[in-house]
């Protein structure tokens, strides 16, 4: 795992702590406007946190076989997104090729809530988003593996729960006319976590789509990890035959109902640490000033003044390179735009950093809602396909 990786995982962290009373509102506002009370236990999860034991106990036994995985220390080898074989560590494919167990803990509540009995999961890796997903009512499950190494574990790891599971390895394409035809005929949740790409996604859609019953659920992975993985989500997220589709920043759902009906469009991106669309191609240059700014916010909050938090969410969701300049923020607060804090000449000396493109800067937007008492919800800029 890189630096960068590391650094933004833990900005999402503290940004996610610091909005969470904005998101409680915004989801409020969700059910006000008719989203289904059927999402109702999975986006109160992700918001405010909270499970019952029993839920806690389905995650200790998945997280605990995650764990074991991670200390084999054992290399593995796995699909890159072009096709192709790589050699990664245990912990990097326990960490990062699989859900985290936040995530995980989601998938799980978002197949209760469904009541998902028959479930297809398209990338299964070690098999960690499965034993989530079969931990509910799951009574048919089918997960697609292109590694012959992670198939073997995925499949040991999934029947360990539900015996009556089947994972086979095998790339999708090859594979997806077989398993249509032989296991797919009436849906009640697909998981696309499978060649992240324009084309193959938009394709699995509509190859699956005359299987899905009627109120199905369909989760797409990593819809903001490039700019192929959003142009299909714009395209999804409007999509006839679903009535609701919601973005999540890692996830987008959405509810297949059929017929002409067209989705009502609902966003968490911004409350879960998802600024960006899509990244930068350039992201991932992360220097030591950055890292000690995010060091300072958690170990003292206190000494973190507003213009250096602002900097320091800035920095982690931005792009940063070497070389001089001056930083420019600006948010966008509904339908009112607030640029330029000030800030500029006291790190334009420094020379240490400049920000490379325009992004949605949202660290100093709470500080001035805090100060302002303010009860109108931040929204993220962009274009009407976000909202």
């Amino acid at each position: 795992m890189s630096l960068s990786q590391s650094v933004t995982t833990l900005a999402r962290k503290i940004f996610r702590t610091t909005v969470r009373p904005l998101a409680a509102a915004r989801l409020s506002a969700f059910w006000r406007t008719g989203l289904p009370d059927v999402f109702r236990p999975p986006l109160e999860f992700l918001v405010r946190g909270e499970t019952s034991a029993k839920d806690r106990q389905v995650q200790a036994r998945v997280e605990k076989r995650r764990a074991e995985i991670e200390r084999s220390g054992r290399p593995f080898q796995v699909i890159s997104n072009s096709g192709g074989l790589i050699e990664r560590s245990a912990r990097d494919v326990t960490r990062f090729s699989c859900v985290s167990p936040e995530w995980g803990m989601f998938l799980y509540l978002c197949a209760k809530a469904f009541r998902s009995q028959t479930i297809v999961e398209l990338g299964t890796s070690l098999g960690i988003s499965s034993s989530y997903l079969v931990s509910s009512f799951c009574e048919q499950f089918v997960g697609i593996e292109g590694s012959k190494q992670l198939a073997k574990i995925a499949k040991r790891n999934v029947l360990s729960i539900s015996p009556t599971a089947t994972v086979v390895h095998a790339m999708v394409d090859e594979i997806l006319e077989e398993l249509i035809s032989r296991w797919a005929a009436e849906l009640d949740l697909l998981y696309v976590d499978a060649n992240h790409n324009f084309e193959p996604t938009l394709r699995y859609m509509d190859r699956f789509a005359p299987h899905l019953k009627p109120g199905a659920l369909v989760i797409f992975d990593d819809i903001h990890w490039s700019e192929e993985m959003w142009e299909a989500w714009r395209i999804l997220q409007n999509r006839q035959g679903f009535s609701h589709a919601l973005d999540l920043g890692r996830f987008g759902l959405c509810r297949w109902q059929g017929g002409t009906i067209h989705p009502k469009q609902y966003s968490l991106a911004f409350y879960t640490g998802w600024i960006r669309k899509y990244p930068p191609s350039s992201q991932g240059v992360i220097g030591p000033a950055g890292v000690a700014l995010v060091l300072l916010d958690v170990l003292s909050p206190s000494l973190a003044s507003t213009a250096m938090t602002s900097f320091l969410v800035g920095s982690i969701f931005g792009d940063l390179s070497a070389g001089t300049g001056g930083l420019h923020h600006f948010v966008k607060l509904n339908d009112a735009r607030i640029g330029a804090f000030g800030i500029e000449e006291r790190f334009q000396s420094s020379g240490i950093f400049a920000f490379k493109g325009s992004f949605v800067f949202i660290g100093e937007s709470f500080f001035l809602l805090r100060r302002a008492g303010a009860k109108r919800n931040c929204e993220e800029s962009g274009d009407e396909g976000k909202n």
